[in-house]
């Protein structure tokens, strides 16, 4: 399985956005998931796995959230 690691920041943009925003956020809950994710010194997150979230893949999703790897 293929890693493709994206920049936290590209997650303010569509389609990446739906991946922290998921199941519906607005554009000021994505960015303070981002700042979190900052200060947690995450960097990026990989797209990888054997399920999708529009057209990205990812680990798994559940009813209020989705799995993938940072």
């Amino acid at each position: 399985m293929a890693h493709s690691f994206i920049l936290i920041k590209k997650f303010l943009e569509e389609p990446y956005s739906n991946i922290l925003g998921y199941p519906k956020a607005t554009k000021s809950q994505i960015k303070s998931r981002i700042n979190e994710l900052e200060k947690l010194k995450i960097k990026s997150i990989s797209l990888t796995g054997p399920t999708t979230l529009g057209n990205l893949a990812i680990l798994g999703k559940g009813y209020v959230g989705v799995v993938v790897i940072a």
